[in-house]
């Protein structure tokens, strides 16, 4: 049973690094079925076997760029908003996996598996049919990489009529950047160029200051869940669970963990800021985190991260069932 239960996990994570998922839905039912631990053993054995996996993850796509800007693949700035949530989120799925009963959870995590199992085939689906068809106007458009073969194929969709329209389209927003960039003065423009030089200078390497932010962050909550002990490992400073200072450790936490968002926050809308001040130009993929999308998309991933602590089923299978309109990861 060892050798079947380490080959399917093994087997498991091959297929949830390629599909960018936690790998929990393999790894947890793997644990159970095959290996015979409880539910409350399979569930914290599949976040550690999914930390190992991510920290593979991350030592190969560090390294690679991005195939639309100079720049790293992996995104830091969503790494740095999404993160405490999310941990925050886990730590109290966390909480709930130790006092609600196994049948329970057993019950929960097969409704929740079905439904995301059903939405991202129902995604993928939808996914293979889109590109499918982009496929096929690429073939018959040749390329894509001039304005002119836009126009092409969109007359062969839309007849010729369209194509015109595009091509007023384009006339006439190259008119209105025309007087817009005469209205500006030489030393505005000479100004803006440098700060956007330097926000795309910041940007081709790997930034320092939101790596470092997150390894604070990490390192505090792993401090204060080592002091506060648990299981077969007593406190070393003595807090007993349940006791005011149990408690007053989990408050700490948590604190710690919404400071950090909100400074997180302020970093990336002023940032955000700074970018269309500059006219910084996005590619496919990237996300505008303004004060709106600061907030609503970390508060989901706090979701996920709930059901992450919970069933052990990795935060990126929940949060790709609702981040629906996002792109979050690039290719």
């Amino acid at each position: 049973s060892d050798i079947y239960g380490f080959s399917f996990a093994i087997l498991g994570l091959m297929i949830a690094a390629g599909g960018g998922v936690g790998g929990g839905g393999i790894l947890v039912p793997v644990f159970i079925l095959v290996l015979g631990f409880s539910p409350k053993h399979a569930i914290p054995l599949s976040n550690i076997t999914i930390f190992g996996g991510a920290i593979a993850n991350t030592i190969l796509n560090a390294r690679k760029r991005h195939p639309l800007a100079d720049r790293p693949l992996v995104d830091w700035n969503l790494i740095l908003v999404m993160e405490p949530l999310t941990m925050a989120g886990a730590l109290i799925g966390a909480f709930l996996n130790k006092v609600l009963p196994e049948l329970l959870l057993t019950v929960l995590l097969v409704l929740l598996l079905s439904v995301t199992a059903n939405d991202s085939l129902r995604k993928a689906t939808k996914m293979y049919k889109a590109e499918t068809r982009a496929l096929r106007r690429l073939g018959q458009a040749g390329t894509k990489e001039s304005e002119l073969t836009r126009m092409v194929a969109l007359e062969r969709e839309n007849g010729a009529e369209a194509g015109e329209k595009l091509l007023d389209h384009v006339d006439a927003r190259d008119a209105e950047d025309e007087e817009e960039n005469k209205a500006e003065t030489e030393e505005q423009e000479t100004k803006r160029n440098k700060e956007l030089e330097q926000i795309l200078e910041e940007e081709r390497t790997m930034p320092v200051a939101n790596v470092s932010i997150l390894i604070a962050l990490f390192v505090v909550v792993l401090a204060i869940n080592l002091l506060k002990g648990g299981g077969a490992f007593p406190s070393p400073i003595g807090i007993k669970c349940g006791s005011n200072a149990f408690w007053l450790a989990n408050f700490i936490m948590l604190g710690w963990i919404l400071v950090t968002m909100f400074y997180v926050r302020r970093i990336l809308v002023k940032k955000r800021e700074d970018k269309e001040r500059c006219g910084f130009e996005y590619v496919e993929g990237d996300i505008q985190w303004d004060s709106r999308a600061t907030i609503v998309y970390p508060c989901i991933c706090c979701f996920a991260g709930f059901f992450a602590g919970m069933f052990g089923i990795g935060t990126c299978r929940v949060s790709t069932s609702h981040l629906n309109n996002v792109s979050l990861c690039y290719r």
